[in-house]
């Protein structure tokens, strides 16, 4: 049997307004996605970076889904590889600010990364909040710029104090990777150590991979320092201290955060027993609660103990979303949030000072046994 023209009507009345009904719905959907942008490397010599900041995230994001499920749903986090390249970097910036409408970004993981996008933000109007990036300059990189993590004046100088005041040094060598992070740490450390009554006896750079450090080390061996200063990632350091040891070097030798990883007393075993380095601090008193709630669920979810960046990145992804949550998604009043934000992490306080910083500190470990053993 054949409808009539009523009846045919009818059903296309009732197909059309279903239509609409669901395209509204597609549509309210979209338009409620809270868009998080992330730059960090996730591919090359920086992914284990890339998945520290994965991990520390994910015990963020079960946290978010735990205790706020209806904003866990519209969060939209998009991922993009810098491959520890400030150019890859920039490329990923424009990506996220043009192509996904983001207005808010948690990145980059290095310093020359961060350093490399910062400039854009104020232009763009785009918040940058990077999590681990260390280097001094960035505390003047712009009002748009915020960091979870303390800035290398405080280690370099910290290291500085404590090559002077408690290993009795007076002179000291210098082979940092040619990076904004090495170039940064070595210029805050020289200042400190040099008004502290030391003195800087060589200072040579090195490119970023580098793997071949024989001829600096045989120099610095001529020259008999009291101590080895090598601020660098953990691949190029672990390099230059196994060369140390095949050339017989028996120096203190300090190093930085870019150095401590699991991978670097792999590829360093027997060679770097002694071996000083800095790390980031977790909370501790007041903040120590927070700290070992996240030590205790990164452990059940990956089988290991956390280190400073996946809990720096842990925060950082909290802070982010705890501000979103009391917002419209409006950048000047995301802003407004993050200006007077006091949240207790698994790094202690973070509040932002009027240049982006927070007050936090570095600990200090020695490699003993194969593994790093706080000494502060």
């Amino acid at each position: 049997m054949i409808p009539n023209n009523r009846i045919i009507k009818k059903i296309l009345k009732c197909f059309i307004s279903q239509t609409l009904s669901v395209l509204m719905l597609i549509g309210c959907s979209n338009q409620e996605k809270i868009k998080v942008g992330v730059i960090s490397p996730f591919s090359g010599d920086g992914a284990i970076y890339g998945q520290h900041l994965k991990n520390g995230f994910t015990i963020a994001l079960d946290k978010i889904k735990s205790e706020n499920p209806e904003f866990a749903v519209k969060l939209e986090i998009i991922y993009e590889d810098d491959k520890l390249d400030s150019k890859e970097a920039v490329n990923a910036y424009n990506k996220l600010v043009n192509a996904d409408k983001v207005k808010i970004i948690i990145g980059a993981f290095t310093s020359n990364t961060t350093l490399a996008i910062a400039p854009f933000t104020s232009r763009d109007k785009v918040l940058l909040i990077t999590p681990t990036a260390t280097n001094y300059r960035i505390k003047d990189a712009g009002d748009y710029v915020y960091r979870i993590c303390p800035s290398d004046a405080l280690q370099g100088s910290q290291l500085a104090e404590y090559a002077v005041n408690t290993l009795k040094a007076k002179k000291v060598s210098i082979l940092f990777m040619n990076t904004d992070y090495g170039v940064g740490l070595t210029e805050t450390f020289r200042k400190k150590f040099i008004e502290l009554g030391g003195e800087i006896i060589s200072s040579d750079g090195f490119p970023q991979n580098e793997t071949q450090f024989q001829t600096l080390l045989i120099k610095i061996k001529k020259l008999n320092p009291d101590i080895i200063f090598i601020p660098s990632n953990w691949k190029e350091a672990a390099n230059a201290v196994n060369q140390a040891k095949q050339l017989n070097i028996k120096k203190q030798i300090l190093c930085t955060d870019g150095t401590f990883e699991k991978d670097f007393l792999e590829l360093t075993k027997g060679s770097s027993e002694g071996v000083i380095i800095t790390s980031f601090a977790w909370g501790e008193g007041p903040y120590k609660k927070q700290a070992d709630e996240f030590k205790e669920k990164f452990k059940s979810k990956f089988g290991t103990d956390p280190g400073g960046y996946a809990a720096l990145c842990y925060d950082a992804l909290l802070v982010v979303s705890n501000v979103l949550m009391k917002t419209n998604y409006d950048v000047a009043k995301i802003q407004e949030a993050l200006d007077s934000v006091e949240f207790v992490g698994a790094t202690g306080l973070t509040k932002f000072n009027k240049f982006g910083e927070v007050n936090k500190t570095f600990k200090l470990f020695k490699v003993i046994n194969n593994n790093f053993v706080p000494i502060n």
